[in-house]
Formats: structure tokens, sequence, C-alpha cells
């Protein structure tokens, strides 16, 4: 009788054993995998233009003064960085904004807050004025930055070791149009092919040297003797910023054999309000450009029948005579 209690005793602890480290594991699981607090706050501005951004027409020495409202929309309270930036064109065409360590030349320069870090309760919200100051020597035209709001918080696991920084920003664009005459120039810069590195490339420049902002449709087609139908290359919508240029370089991923062809490139140009939103149609760009493919393997081939062929018509010429 007793073997009998001994052999039930084991299954019964190493049940409990078990039950007991899952417990454990359920437990450090959770802990692990807890979220951290969540930071979430908005900006509001007290001027829209009804385009999702602020918008403000400004004379030269002229300056306007107007508020923003931060709200708090966590149950902690949050010290925020706020401060205007450019804004910039990245790679793809599309506007970005500055970083706050970035040199600042426009709006990120004009535009001066009360205070450039405030403190929120949970839950609360905050009234932050700011004025633009207009510089006597500016040049007519729509510049475009931002309000940023930013907050940085670190966390650490342990003291010895290397803090994490982790930072959230939020951007409110904004578009200030100085009065004067508007200039519409633009131009496309660069259109050509490479083949030097194997598959035909397309090296695209487009140039904004006025000062009204446009945005375009760009399409890019390449016909020619192996294709049965047009090979189309897929562009972005690109917006160009006053005085600067939008640049691009796409391949043809899979190219005939050989060959002559064109490639094709249009632009759709449209002048674009930022006030307003609407755009105007302008002149459309459309540029052509021929090229041959001969890839270096059927040179190759080419060179090597050419000489064969050559040593044969000699072999036979020398046993002829």
């Amino acid at each position: 009788m007793r073997k009998i209690k001994t052999k039930l005793v084991f299954p019964i602890l190493s049940a409990l054993l078990l039950i007991i480290q899952s417990g454990i594991c359920v437990s450090v699981t959770a802990a692990a995998v807890a979220a951290p607090p969540q930071i979430n706050f908005t900006i509001n501005p007290s001027n829209d233009s009804g385009q999702g951004h602020l918008s403000y027409e400004i004379k030269p020495t002229k300056s306007v003064e107007d508020i923003m409202t931060i709200k708090n929309n966590s149950d902690q309270t949050i010290r925020l960085k706020i401060y205007a930036v450019d804004s910039t064109q990245s790679s793809d065409g599309a506007v970005a904004f500055k970083l706050s360590t970035a040199k600042q030349e426009t709006v990120g320069l004009w535009l001066k807050l009360n205070s450039d870090t405030v403190e929120i309760a949970p839950l609360k919200s905050i009234i932050v004025p700011y004025t633009i100051n207009i510089p006597e020597q500016v040049t007519p035209g729509t510049y475009q930055g931002a309000l940023v709001a930013e907050i940085a918080q670190d966390q650490a696991e342990g003291a010895e070791k290397k803090a994490i920084k982790v930072s959230t920003r939020l951007t409110e664009p904004l578009y200030i149009s100085i009065p004067g005459r508007k200039t519409i120039d633009y131009s496309l810069d660069q259109f050509t092919v490479d083949q030097s590195t194997g598959n035909p490339t397309f090296h695209i420049r487009l140039i904004n040297q006025g000062n009204v902002f446009l945005k375009t449709e760009a399409s890019l087609s390449v016909t020619g003797l192996l294709l049965q139908k047009p090979y189309e290359i897929s562009l972005n919508k690109p917006t160009i910023l006053q005085g600067d240029s939008y640049e691009k370089t796409v391949t043809m991923d899979s190219p005939p054999l050989f060959g002559n062809y064109e490639a094709t490139i249009s632009f759709l140009v449209s002048e674009y309000n930022p006030a307003t939103g609407k755009l105007k149609a302008l002149q459309p760009i459309t540029r052509t450009v021929s090229f041959f493919i001969l890839p270096l393997s059927l040179v190759i081939g080419l060179a090597i029948i050419i000489i064969l062929a050559i040593f044969s018509i000699r072999h036979l010429t020398s046993r002829h005579n």
C-alpha cells in the first residue's frame, strides 16, 4: 500500500511544479510585453485654410501674430519642444520638412514662438502664440514650412545600459505667400539614356525656376522593334517647390534583346495655389530620346562568328592555292 502512495506522490508533485512554473512564465511574459504608456497629442491651428494647412499672405517688412493650440490626450504630463522648419524636396519628388538641426532660410527663420518648450498636464490644452516677421529683401512667391511639436523620452533598462531616445514629432504644414509679380518658368533640363551599366537607365531632371508651386503628372513609355506594345515605366506625381527641381533615375528592368527604340517622357504641369487648393493647367512638356540596344554578350558572339568566318575563308583559300 505504501508503494502505491509513493508512486502517486511523484506525479502529483510534478503536476504542481508544472502549474507553478506555468504561472510564473505567464506572469513574466505578461510583464515583458506590457505596453509602455501611450503619448498622444495634437496640434490645432487657429488659422485653417480649409486645405489641411495654414496659409498666410504677408508683405515684406510686415508681420502677423497668431496662435496654435496643443492638446495632451494622454494620461501623463508631457514636455514638448516646439519650433518652425522649412520644407525641402525629397528624392522622389515629395515635399518633406527639415529637422530642427538643419539650417533654416525661410519659414523656419521667419516664424518665432513665444516659447520653445512647453509642459502640458494630462488631458489639458495650452495656447502657444507665435509671430511671423517677413524681412525686406524677399523674392515674391509662396514659401512652405511647418510648425513642429516634438516630444523626447529617454528609456533605459538599467543604470549601466545606454539610454534609447524615442521621439514623436507632429508637423502642421504652413504656407506663406509674398505678394508680387508671378513668374512661371520651368523646363525639362535633362532626359538622357545610359546603358553603360547594362539595362537602359533614364536620367530625368525637371527644374522650376519660377516662384510658383508646380504639381505634375509624369509618364514614361518605350516603343520599338521587338515591343508589341509600349513598355510603361511608372513615375510618381512630384510637387516642385519654387527654385527647386525634380530629379529621377529609372531603369528598364526587362528590355528587349536588341533593336532600335524610342523613349518618350511627358509631364502634365499645373500651377498649385496652396491658399485655395486649386490647380491651373500650364503648358505640358514632352520629349523623346532614341537609343539602340545591343547587349555585350551579343557583340562578343557576333565577333566570334566573324573571326571564325575569316579563319574559315583563309583556310579554304590556302587549300585552294
